[in-house]
């Protein structure tokens, strides 16, 4: 039956199950008040508990400040090690995005580091989603609505699409790791709706496929997750109809 993970008067939201080497657990974004995003009178925090196999540790405090978190990524890479990226709304103001820029928080040997701050720059960061095609992790962002991707351990943010398309400008972003790769996926508004577009990247070539669109349609596709499954890309979304 399901069991109730926290108990307290803060705003627990965005819980994620993760999993790395043999570490397993949830990670989720707590508002100290009731704010739906940070902001300097009720910051946010990054919160991760660990299963023990036999119930939950104590939840700790992995990042913290004044400020708000509008959205996050994890994936492991193939040392077992976790990789966080989240991005972090300065002020919390959402009609402000300048001040948006991407953290990331690692583990070694399977303990939470200090988080760092990847981006510092006059855009909104946003929409980060992490994979880890070869074992290796990867971000790939929005970056005043351009999408960029650069490895994590070297960091160096290039476009994903070398040449420009409508579909590079994502308000919706999810990714997987894939044999030899990986996929994103994305919605784009189009003349006669809201579509899903796909792209797949060659971790050989270090090269990005332009994007192919998968829906056709008059309806609003949103809230995508993708996985693979053996041989196949699945993707959920919600659709809103008409």
């Amino acid at each position: 039956e399901p069991e109730q993970l926290t108990f307290n008067t803060t705003a627990d939201h965005q819980p994620m199950a993760i999993a790395f080497g043999a570490t397993s657990g949830v990670l989720w974004i707590q508002n100290e008040g009731d704010a739906a995003v940070g902001n300097a009178a009720s910051g946010d925090r990054l919160m991760f508990v660990k299963w023990s196999g036999n119930g939950w540790d104590q939840a700790r405090t992995l990042w913290s400040a004044p400020k708000g978190i509008t959205g996050c990524a994890f994936v492991a890479d193939d040392s077992g090690e976790g990789y966080v990226v989240f991005a972090v709304d300065g002020d919390g103001d959402p009609n402000t995005t300048a001040d948006c820029e991407l953290c990331r928080l690692s583990t070694a040997n399977g303990t939470w580091q200090t988080a760092t701050q990847l981006t510092s720059d006059s855009v909104e960061d946003s929409l980060p989603t992490l994979v880890a095609p070869l074992g290796a992790p990867m971000c790939v962002w929005s970056a005043d609505g351009t999408l960029l991707y650069s490895p994590l351990d070297d960091w160096n943010p290039k476009e994903v699409f070398s040449e420009y398309t409508l579909s590079n400008e994502a308000p919706s972003l999810d990714g997987v790791t894939m044999p030899g790769g990986a996929a994103i996926a994305y919605t784009v508004q189009g003349p006669n709706g809201v579509d899903i577009v796909a792209s797949f990247y060659d971790a050989d070539l270090d090269c990005w496929a332009l994007p192919r669109q998968l829906t056709h349609d008059e309806d609003a596709e949103t809230a995508l997750s993708l996985t693979w499954d053996a041989d196949e890309l699945i993707i959920a979304q919600q659709q809103r109809i008409g």
